[in-house]
């Protein structure tokens, strides 16, 4: 299992944040270099209780496609995203239970803002190997606390900007 929590303070009301963080649609995406695509399976395209939502990105070099549904969301403080995620890395496919859990903590005129992701690797040889080598040779967890990093600083931009649409991105983006 992989398990990290990151957190950022941001100078705004829990509402605030809130609108801004299930607008997934609007900096999600744009939140992370390798976020690949995100599709939100909703009429309105909104998030709520048992909203399908797909994703591909990468972490730490392996690309990851995972499709899950929000199991928990509770307005101003927590969103629960749970599903399986496959993990393609050294010729292997393997399907892997993944989560992540966005929390907002109001401390007066600032908020604490968390995001717990979390992986469970299969039980057999190839989820062993998998998760063994996710951990020692790819260093998933710095990784995944990195790629935590990114998506928060970047919602903390946005939130603060004040509805800006472009905040000042968080890592540097390489010149092809």
């Amino acid at each position: 299992m992989i398990s990290i929590t990151e957190s950022v303070t941001i100078t705004a009301s829990p509402s605030v944040i809130w609108t801004q963080l299930v607008d997934l649609e609007r900096w999600w995406t744009a939140s992370n270099p390798d976020h690949i695509r995100l599709e939100i399976q909703s009429p309105d395209k909104g998030v709520g209780e048992d909203t399908q939502v797909e994703f591909e990105e990468r972490v730490g070099g392996v690309r990851i496609v995972a499709t899950g549904r929000i199991v928990s969301l509770h307005e101003n403080s927590e969103a629960t995203w749970e599903g399986t995620a496959t993990y393609r890395c050294l010729g292997f496919r393997v399907r892997v239970e993944r989560g992540i859990k966005w929390r907002i903590a109001s401390m007066s005129d600032l908020a604490i803002v968390s995001a717990s992701v979390w992986s469970v690797f299969p039980v057999g040889l190839v989820g062993r190997f998998m998760g063994w080598y996710a951990k020692k040779s790819l260093k998933m967890a710095e990784r995944e606390r990195e790629h935590a990093r990114d998506e928060l600083e970047y919602l903390k931009g946005l939130v603060e900007a004040d509805g800006a649409r472009d905040p000042v991105l968080p890592y540097k983006v390489n010149n092809l």
